[in-house]
């Protein structure tokens, strides 16, 4: 596994469905990357809707109690479960360019030292 995607969510299931979608149609082989959707406690249909993707991307559900906004925490859950080398966080809501998740690694791999990768994203209403 190269890439782990980790996305923290809480009662947007409509966003997080838009963001699964994005990540179907990585270009990147679907056998070097799994995802990761962390629920902060949420009480609407997430946990269906990453069940609606499991047959065309490698996509687990984590759920934690709800104790007030944390995102943060969220997202280190989903990083302690994460088997990538590599971490990519997502908000729930983002849309990913098909290629994204190719040209992260390709960066990532392009030499021998860590770093962080940063991209560009535009809202939509």
């Amino acid at each position: 596994m190269k890439i782990s995607v980790v996305i923290p969510t809480y009662n947007r299931s409509d966003l997080l469905n838009k963001t699964l979608t994005s990540l179907v149609s990585q270009t990147l082989d679907k056998s070097l990357y799994e995802v990761v959707v962390v629920d902060d406690g949420g009480v609407d249909d997430s946990r269906a809707v990453c069940e609606q993707f499991q047959t065309h991307i490698n996509v687990r559900y984590l759920w934690q109690k709800d104790l007030g906004f944390r995102a943060g925490k969220a997202r280190n859950l989903g990083i302690t479960y994460a088997e990538g080398k590599y971490i990519v966080l997502l908000d729930c809501g983002i849309v990913l360019s098909p290629s994204g998740l190719a040209l992260h690694l390709a960066r990532h791999e392009a030499d021998e030292y860590a770093k962080v990768v940063i991209g560009y994203v535009y809202g939509f209403g």
